[in-house]
């Protein structure tokens, strides 16, 4: 009873571990598609797009001046924004002040960094001239407008306007800065790829095992029954000797009685001349 519980305890243990290592399959292939689909997508623009709407991690605080608003977010947060058409960047809002709120826009700004980068900023000023629209930004926690290192006001053109804020996930961009780091990717990508290959060699072995081991008893099995059919065959053999023996010694003695009963009449007809001799 108690293998038995033993067994049956271990094949639940081995389809719980089964189930979760498919789980866990699953999961990093539908990742690695996203990857792809990512990577495709962000050739074009420099930023992955899905569905007309794009994603961005937030850097900095320059927004998180009242997180109660809709549209005010904090570093680690993760935005959305809606891709706007070249239409749609010449017609944006600087709303008014102590009335209505501007649009937050995300903009390829190079202000920040030796590269261009994403940033994300309430529009404070519309400057329409002779070739095209300009904006000015600001951040709703920053006390100017931005401004580029020599302390001037930056004008962006309605090209570098990508997208109008679209709603945010507070929290989320922490766990997918923490993936995109070496070790998150190395933890939760790299670790797991690596067990899940372990375990696959590892079930393509005992697999293997179990075959040969399946192969070696059938060939027993077809041992045994080919003796098995020899000894049945020889077994024939030998009651068909005996049988056909038997009755060639039942034939001798059937004929050895045929030749018996005229000894006994000979005989007669002696002591029937005898007893005529007597008689004389």
């Amino acid at each position: 009873m108690d293998t038995k519980e033993t067994l049956t305890r271990g094949q639940k243990v081995g389809k719980i571990l089964s189930y979760v290592i498919n789980v866990v399959s699953v999961i990093i292939m539908l990742f690695s598609v996203f990857i792809v689909i990512t990577y495709l997508s962000t050739k074009d623009r420099g930023y992955p797009v899905y569905f007309g709407k794009a994603y961005a991690v937030v850097q900095s605080d320059s927004m998180a001046k009242d997180l109660s608003k809709r549209d005010n977010f904090k570093r680690g947060d993760v935005i959305c924004f809606r891709v706007l058409t070249d239409e749609e960047k010449q017609n944006l809002s600087a709303g008014t002040p102590g009335e209505m709120d501007g649009d937050v826009v995300t903009f390829w700004d190079n202000s920040i960094a030796a590269t261009k980068v994403l940033n994300t900023h309430r529009i404070y000023e519309i400057d329409v001239r002779e070739d095209g629209v300009y904006y000015s930004t600001k951040g709703d926690n920053n006390p100017n407008e931005d401004r580029d290192q020599q302390g001037n006001q930056i004008w962006r053109s309605a090209d570098d306007i990508q997208g109008v804020f679209a709603g945010k996930a507070s929290g989320v961009g922490n766990v997918l800065m923490f993936i995109q780091g070496k070790t998150g990717f190395a933890v939760l990508i790299v670790v797991p790829c690596v067990l899940i290959m372990i375990y696959c060699a590892a079930l393509v072995i005992v697999n293997l095992v179990k075959y040969t081991k399946q192969k070696a008893i059938l060939q027993h099995e077809d041992n045994v029954e080919e003796l098995r059919e020899q000894m049945k065959a020889e077994l024939l053999k030998e009651l068909e000797e005996k049988r056909k023996k038997e009755e060639a010694e039942k034939l001798a003695a059937e004929e050895q009685k045929e030749e018996k009963p005229e000894e006994p009449a000979e005989e007669a007809k002696e002591e029937s001349s005898n007893n005529d001799n007597i008689g004389e």
